[in-house]
């Protein structure tokens, strides 16, 4: 029979129990160290992937604000275009590309007139036909009188060559100084033509602010107000008062700009182009 040889491994030596603990066995301050560094490299990693994503976030927002930027100047080119192609409009509608109502009436002067347009009278029997409705507020304008005006404000004036009536609120005192001094002042075109403003207004029922506008006519003479309320549903009566004292006062005038306060004409531009 065979007989086997049991052998039994090795024994450890001390020295070797020892370093093989000491390797698994981790001290207070190693284990610091060791977390340590395993936070540094993750802020490094977090550190790196914020760059990246910072680059890229920028490089996204400047290729969008430039495809932006593009559209503008491609929707401001076909803008420059369409309006170019406007036969109404001519060059200068460029300059002013608001939303004016503004309209240029064509007045000749008195010696223009023939004899028909002269004999030509306001009928007040049509005052039933204008306010056909019983329960009218206001009074026909064409037969109302004026709350102030200035009689002398084109007569004064050897050679006018446009008058601007302007639709003003009453308490628009600021939009009426600015018109005042800038566009509607002549002494920036004077040596293309004389310019007279008048602004059309209607009755208030603040006694206060009635004084303050019966100051602004005392100071700058170039106001009109008739005898009907200022309201939205007045602007015809507005209107045909304006037109009414044309005929009265104004004769002389070679052109009629009628606008609102709220709106900006380039007048040089028009009396070099009408």
């Amino acid at each position: 029979m065979t007989r086997l040889k049991i052998t039994s491994m090795p024994s450890q030596t001390k020295t070797q129990r020892v370093k093989l603990k000491r390797r698994w066995t981790f001290s207070g301050p190693d284990i610091l160290g060791y977390l340590l560094k395993m936070c540094q490299r993750f802020l490094g990693y977090i550190a790196t992937a914020a760059v990246v994503i910072s680059i890229l976030s920028l490089v996204i927002i400047l290729n969008y604000t430039d495809n932006i930027q593009r559209g503008i100047v491609q929707r401001k080119k076909l803008d420059t275009k369409q309006v170019l192609n406007r036969p109404y409009l001519g060059e200068w509608s460029l300059i002013q590309k608001v939303t004016t109502a503004t309209t240029m009436v064509s007045q000749h002067t008195t010696s223009n007139l023939s004899s028909e347009l002269m004999a030509i009278t306001p009928n007040p029997e049509l005052d039933r036909l204008i306010n056909a409705s019983s329960k009218a507020k206001y009074p026909v304008t064409i037969n109302g009188k004026y709350i102030f005006e200035n009689p002398q404000l084109c007569s004064s004036v050897a050679n006018l060559s446009v008058l601007i009536i302007v639709h003003t609120a009453p308490d628009h005192f600021e939009m009426r100084l600015a018109i005042r001094r800038t566009w509607a002042n002549d002494t920036f075109y004077r040596k293309m033509g004389v310019a007279r403003v008048l602004f059309l207004l209607g009755q208030v029922g603040d006694s206060a602010l009635q004084m303050k506008m019966e100051a602004e006519f005392n100071e700058y003479r170039d106001m009109l107000q008739g005898d009907f309320r200022d309201s939205y549903r007045n602007l015809t009566h507005k209107g045909v008062m304006g037109y009414k004292w044309i005929t009265e006062r104004c004769r002389n005038a070679k052109f009629i700009l009628k606008t609102d306060d709220d709106i900006v004409h380039i007048v040089y531009s028009s009396l070099t182009k009408v």
